[in-house]
């Protein structure tokens, strides 16, 4: 949408701009604001190149000097003009019915600036009834945009806040609507900026993409914005969750009765796999019991300050007027209508303002951690990423089923955790240090210790075991845990149950309907983690006291960071310019890392540093038989094989990963750091020749060590 202060201004000098425009990014719909028309200017004088020969119009009024409103669309869109919506001038609501069910409707609108405190509240009055109708049809998404002269710090928070731009933003509170466009759209002459083009909608998650382009015409102090969704896009389907009430938790009847538990009896003749099967029914069973829980329906249409009771009191407001209007909308009446309304207004703001105050706390508390913080701060700034997924494209065709979209990413994710078979021959094992491990004993207090650690709020995987459950009573669940870990390895293996995992896609970059543009997040059995950190405690431990990882490594290492790896580069860099020698460097990033490890590989690399006996074979068993599922919308895809990497999302996944690269260091003769997966070669240049044949034979061992 652009307000470009007149179509016909000097000599129709903005439809090329438009055209040329539409040739780049080729919108299916293009609104104008400020049109300028008028019963004098006919169709055949504003066509634009590639949309249809008959926009829809609403000009300006005779007795107006500026003003009106244009919408170009393709002429293959089905797309029909709702005059019989519109209750308000230079306004223009549109019809596109994909299919029987689908439809989407798109309001185009422009406000007048200076406009008196009542023609203002009558103007988006009269929108509310225009978004109340079409309500009524039940589309699937509506989208309102326009020049609406409103200006909120909640739109661009750099903004001041105008008294329309507090009606406006009440208006899009009360229909629970939510803006998109979040920078200056209005550049005037003297640099003063603000937002007044706005794009509103009730679906968020169905956009693609949204901003701000700039204008085309230097007479024109309007930028472009746009919106991106695709029109074949469904609904996501609500799903099923249980929810527990750990408030109202028997904590005493839970404990009592996992005391006398004999779970001696209970692992008699098990094996791992079935003892770890056995525990997991049985605290399940105890915990169904004592805990009061419920199934409830998601459904990720809603913003997620929306509570029931906000739903209730928009239903109702909704009620209480349709009544009013039926019973003949008589004035004396209205009081009960207004009161209803002021009521639920009271309401949606303080659900959101209570929503923005529990992100603030989150924000101000010190004991937030990381990743809260961040996730808070991204809500508060609405930067926050949507997690619903629109239609994949996979071979040329768009795909919505959330089933087999699931499908498709597991698939996609699973296919990364090969290795290509380039005929690697492990060498001869050379042992790195005389030391060795091969034993651990696990004690019930070092359950206990880790258990009380953990963080509560981490997702737990398919069995359902949550970390909040196991605080409840550690001691408790410790002492059968103690049993089964200790069995695990004592015989050098890791129940399979403990190796299926929920995957989320999570996007990271470009286009959102590319499979590879995410990235797979695993959830793994709680129970599963915590023996893999008794496991990752005692073997980091002894690596780092047997100075087995290498110090040009900074990533998973605790006391170390980038920060560091970047203060040590950069001091060797300024001690070259201090001799006023260079620095050449070269930078590497090995290609999904985590997913290409070999496991005979990294097994061969324990065995060099020391690892030996059941807890090797611990390992070996830890890597073989992992299993993932992607989940969508509660819908699940079909379990997958992996065959190679690291599990990710898992303790143990980074430190086997640090023992498989740790040494790619061995034998580069330039100066190298690691953090991770990303390194980096650099070297001080003495001569060029020669720092450019060091550097080639660097990366030639780098390639050797990669085959």
């Amino acid at each position: 949408m652009w307000n470009l202060d007149s179509i016909p201004a000097r000599d129709y000098a903005r439809i090329p701009l438009i055209e040329s425009f539409q040739s780049t990014y080729s919108f299916d719909i293009f609104g104008v604001c400020e049109s300028m028309l008028n019963d004098s200017i006919p169709n055949e004088d504003i066509q634009i190149q590639g949309f249809s020969p008959e926009p829809f119009r609403a000009d300006k009024p005779v007795d107006s000097r500026n003003g009106g409103v244009c919408l170009y669309f393709k002429e293959n869109l089905p797309i029909k003009e709702r005059c019989d919506l519109v209750t308000i001038p230079e306004t223009i609501v549109a019809e596109v019915k994909l299919n029987r069910r689908k439809k989407i409707f798109f309001v185009l609108s422009y406000c007048h600036p200076n406009l008196s405190s009542d023609e203002f509240n009558d103007y988006t009055n009269s929108l509310e009834q225009i978004y109340e109708s079409i309500r009524k049809e039940n589309p699937t998404v509506i989208i309102l945009t326009g020049d609406f002269n409103a200006r909120s710090p909640l739109f661009w928070e750099q903004d001041i806040e105008t008294r329309e731009g507090r009606v406006f933003n009440n208006f899009l509170l009360s229909n629970n609507l939510e803006e998109l466009i979040n920078e200056p759209t209005h550049i005037r002459d003297d640099g003063s900026q603000s937002c007044i083009d706005l794009i509103c909608t009730d679906q968020v998650y169905l956009f693609t993409d949204s901003g701000v382009q700039p204008s085309l015409d230097p007479h024109s102090k309007h930028n472009i914005i746009y919106g991106s969704l695709n029109l074949h896009i469904p609904c996501p389907p609500p799903y099923k969750r249980k929810i527990w009430d750990y408030k109202s938790a028997k904590i005493e009847e839970i404990r009592k009765e996992l005391k006398n538990t004999n779970w001696q009896n209970l692992f008699f003749n098990l094996n791992s796999n079935d003892m770890s099967l056995v525990f997991t029914d049985t605290l399940m069973s105890i915990f169904s019991k004592h805990i009061s829980n419920k199934i409830i329906t998601c459904n990720d249409r809603d913003a997620p300050w929306i509570t029931p009771k906000v739903k209730t009191a928009i239903r109702r407001n909704s009620r209480v007027y349709r009544k009013w209007v039926k019973r003949g909308k008589k004035v004396n009446a209205f009081d009960q209508v207004r009161e209803v309304q002021n009521i639920t207004n009271k309401l949606i703001k303080e659900a959101k303002q209570l929503y923005y105050k529990k992100l603030g706390e989150k924000l101000s508390d010190p004991q937030t951690g990381q990743k809260n913080f961040w996730n808070a701060f991204k809500r508060i700034t609405n930067k926050k990423k949507h997690t619903n997924i629109p239609p994949i494209i996979d071979n040329n065709k768009y795909i919505s089923n959330f089933r087999q979209k699931a499908n498709i990413f597991n698939d996609y994710f699973a296919n990364q955790c090969k290795i290509l078979d380039n005929g690697s021959i492990l060498p001869d094992v050379a042992y790195k240090t005389n030391a060795s491990v091969y034993h651990i004993n696990i004690t019930i207090n070092q359950i206990c210790d880790i258990i009380n650690k953990m963080n509560s709020n981490k997702a737990g995987g398919y069995d359902e075991i949550s970390v909040r459950m196991l605080q409840l009573c550690p001691s408790e669940v410790a002492s059968p845990l103690q049993i089964s870990f200790q069995k695990c390895i004592d015989i050098g293996i890791f129940p399979d149950s403990w190796k299926y995992a929920n995957v989320q896609p999570v996007h990271k970059k470009n286009d959102r309907q590319i499979k590879s543009n995410y990235r797979p997040i695993s959830l793994l059995p709680i129970c599963g983690k915590l023996l893999e950190k008794i496991v990752f405690d005692h073997v980091y431990s002894y690596l780092k006291a047997q100075h087995l990882l290498s110090k040009n490594q900074s990533g998973f290492r605790s006391g170390d960071s980038t920060i560091y790896q970047l203060i040590s580069i950069t001091s060797n860099i300024y001690e070259s310019f201090e001799k006023y020698d260079e620095t050449r460097a070269i930078f590497l990033d090995i290609s999904k890392a985590f997913d290409k490890v070999w496991h005979e590989g990294v097994i061969h690399k324990l065995k060099c540093n020391g690892i030996s006996g059941n807890l090797l074979a611990f390992f070996e068993n830890y890597l073989e038989n992992r299993h993932q599922r992607v989940v969508l919308n509660g819908i699940e895809s079909d379990w997958k094989k992996l065959e190679a990497g690291v599990p990710q999302g898992s303790v143990l996944g980074p430190l086997l990963f640090l023992v498989y690269i740790n040494d790619l260091t061995d034998n580069i003769t330039s100066q190298m750091r690691l953090f991770a997966d990303e390194s980096s070669l650099f070297t001080c240049v003495k001569g060029v020749e020669e720092t450019h044949e060091k550097l080639v034979k660097d990366l030639h061992t780098v390639a050797l060590w990669a085959h």
